[in-house]
């Protein structure tokens, strides 16, 4: 699939063509550069604009008149079926990856160049897989997208209002759940197919030829609000950072949002919170805080303010999960992810023919296409 894809610096030769053929006369293109110019004697190059172009009236005609650019809203890049991606979906998307970059204009370019064949390749890939679950009955329910979302927010470890981030970064919500479910579907027909690839004998088999590298530890998902000290404090500072954490206790346990709790603090205490995302017993949190999490037995337990040398903290328990993988059973959809990108590439290049598909990394207006 990837050498089906973008071709390199491809598309700069295919520019260079379009420049030297503007006069409308056919160049060749095994011709040197060089030899495109005409050579001219030291009084031509002396002589006045007018008089040259007079003296070659041939010339006038090859100056290229002046249009304006096109509607990077008509711009089309990719298609898929009656999916399209357009150079203004692509500037947007460059716009923010590109904000904080430096470096000199040759760099930028480049980085733009590998930005946007990256792009164009993960919308091609998503919007093909998705094309090719519809064309086999897969949905998507509303469930299922709330729940992806919720796990893209805990894997990333970070809690934000969604309708205030789109508006911020100019995408509608439309668009935003339209690759929700066109990522889930995607994933559900990969999924399906892995069993064309691999039968549960075959699966069962990669398991049992190593079982531990299949297992996972236990493992617990928690929300916090940590309110940290430096030492420096004084007594009265340190009760005032304690008294914030004992009501932020309290909010735990009536099930607030530990993130909008963190945000009530005093600005001076820097306090913070919300979802920490999955932790495994040997992680990156103080040791107490470690033990801490493991004690927790249901979900929904909060702990008590406990301090450390780092500050306060409150925990509360979202999610646990018991070591899996002792058996095949346990362990099947982690043998599953093993083979999962070997089977997408497959999936890709099967359902290729299967759908109609247009890349040009240049651009081609909405009207030409057919």
């Amino acid at each position: 699939m990837k050498n089906r894809l973008l071709h390199g610096n491809g598309f700069v030769y295919v520019f260079f063509l379009l420049v030297i053929s503007a006069s409308g006369e056919p160049q060749d293109i095994t011709t040197p550069v060089a030899s495109l110019i005409e050579p001219r004697s030291e009084p031509a190059r002396r002589a006045p604009l007018e008089e040259t172009l007079k003296k070659s009236p041939s010339r006038q005609k090859q100056l290229p008149i002046p249009t304006p650019p096109p509607d990077p809203e008509k711009v089309i890049l990719c298609v898929v079926d009656n999916r399209r991606l357009t150079r203004a979906q692509v500037e947007r998307i460059l716009t923010r990856m590109l904000k904080d970059k430096n470096g000199s204009p040759e760099f930028i370019e480049r980085l733009r160049l590998v930005y946007t064949q990256n792009i164009m390749k993960e919308w091609l890939e998503r919007n093909l897989l998705a094309a090719e679950a519809e064309r086999e009955g897969i949905s998507v329910t509303n469930e299922e997208v709330v729940k992806q979302e919720q796990a893209l927010k805990q894997t990333a470890g970070i809690s934000v209002d969604i309708n205030s981030t789109l508006t911020k970064i100019g995408e509608s919500k439309e668009e935003y759940l339209r690759q929700m479910r066109d990522a889930i579907m995607g994933e559900k027909l990969i999924k399906h197919r892995i069993s064309t690839y691999y039968t549960e004998d075959t699966l069962r088999a990669i398991y049992e030829r190593a079982p531990a590298a299949f297992q996972r530890p236990p493992r617990a998902r928690v929300s916090h609000v940590f309110c940290p000290i430096t030492g420096n404090e004084t007594s009265a500072d340190k009760k005032a950072r304690r008294a914030f954490m004992e009501m932020a206790k309290r909010e735990a346990k009536n099930g607030a949002d530990l993130s909008k709790v963190a945000e009530s603090a005093d600005p001076s205490f820097n306090a913070i919170g919300g979802d920490m995302g999955w932790f495994y017993p040997d992680n990156r949190l103080p040791r107490p805080i470690n033990e801490l999490v493991f004690k927790l037995g249901k979900v929904g337990e909060v702990s008590d303010v406990e301090e450390t040398e780092y500050g306060y903290y409150v925990i509360r328990l979202e999610e646990k999960q018991p070591l899996m993988g002792k058996t095949y059973e346990g362990a099947r959809e982690v043998v599953m992810d093993t083979v999962f990108e070997e089977v997408r590439q497959k999936v890709l290049d099967s359902s290729m023919k299967n759908h109609k598909i247009f890349i040009n990394i240049i651009g081609v207006p909405a009207d030409r296409l057919k």
